[in-house]
């Protein structure tokens, strides 16, 4: 992974945020926010989930935007300076790229009155080997692109939010269970594609292209639960690559298209032109989305319009 960056960014910010981790008292609201906790989460999903379950009833610190690379450090001292004073910092914890070089800087910073509360650790998962750059030997970071996985983090929020304000319980509870619901209609999707697409098997599964491999606990084992089996190719699995290099990986793949985050090199408006001009379809979608529910049930709709084409062509 490309860490380089992280750690000569996060170099730059420590002696400011060590000014506010040493002698400058900040109160937890400001304005008319003083009598909520405030709470820190490291992506905006973790933010959608906690306003799903307990509304505006706690301050959220987001430390990477959505839309952000978590290979890139986003983090200013102000929110930096939030953390230290949140009740709880929830943290992906699957080695995430920014947060296992942020935290190694900062840990030992944060009063020990912000509990963190590791999110992974918390739940019983099925790790996937990562394709990231060539590490085959390491397992993926992505949880959250699984419904499944999401729900299960969602039931350790809940359970802390309402440690935090056990008055509020019974909403918690309920927020829980819609979040829920609407995790499980992503899975009514995700069958629904099953039911229209029922050539893949293990052996010979559907080739999905992908720029970065963030995608293989939805692709390769959530959909698999429904029914549907994809292979993820990934054309930097090796490293940076060119648009002509990533058209010759899809064309030996037998593609005809490829599925790009917004913050890829392939979302970029030259390398999209390339790829269009070379009969390629480009997809965009955000593994860092603020409501993943909402960006994986998007996904499954290009599925849906890539599998389309790809059983027209190949009935032809």
């Amino acid at each position: 992974m490309k860490k380089s960056s992280i750690f000569l960014i996060i170099v730059a910010i420590v002696v400011l945020i060590g000014a506010a981790a040493a002698g400058v008292v900040l109160s937890k609201n400001n304005g008319d926010n003083n009598d909520r906790e405030t709470v820190t989460v490291t992506m905006g999903w973790e933010a959608e989930i906690i306003e799903d379950i307990a509304g505006d009833d706690f301050n959220v610190e987001v430390m990477l935007p959505a839309g952000t690379s978590p290979h890139v450090v986003y983090s200013t001292p102000s929110n930096v300076a939030n953390l230290y004073n949140s009740a709880v910092y929830f943290e992906v914890g699957t080695d995430v790229e920014w947060e296992v070089a942020f935290l190694e800087d900062v840990k030992e910073d944060i009063p020990d009155s912000v509990e963190i509360v590791n999110l992974s650790e918390s739940i019983a998962y099925v790790g996937m080997m990562s394709e990231e750059y060539g590490e085959g030997d390491e397992y993926d970071a992505h949880i959250w692109t699984s419904p499944e996985y999401l729900t299960e983090m969602a039931k350790v929020i809940e359970e802390k939010l309402t440690a935090l304000n056990p008055d509020h319980a019974g909403e918690y509870a309920a927020g829980l269970e819609g979040y829920t619901a609407a995790a499980e209609k992503v899975g009514d999707a995700m069958q629904a594609l099953a039911d229209r697409y029922t050539t893949s098997t293990a052996e010979s599964p559907y080739v999905v292209m992908v720029w970065h491999p963030a995608w293989v606990y939805f692709l390769q084992q959530y959909a698999a639960d429904y029914g549907i089996y994809f292979d993820m190719v990934s054309v930097e699995s090796n490293g940076d690559v060119t648009a002509d290099k990533a058209i010759e990986i899809i064309e030996n793949n037998n593609g005809s298209a490829i599925f790009v985050s917004g913050f890829d090199e392939g979302s970029t408006d030259a390398v999209k032109e390339v790829m269009e001009k070379n009969g390629i379809t480009v997809y965009t979608i955000d593994p860092t989305s603020e409501n993943m529910l909402a960006a994986l049930t998007e996904f499954i709709g290009d599925l849906d319009g890539y599998l389309g084409d790809l059983t027209a062509t190949s009935s032809e």
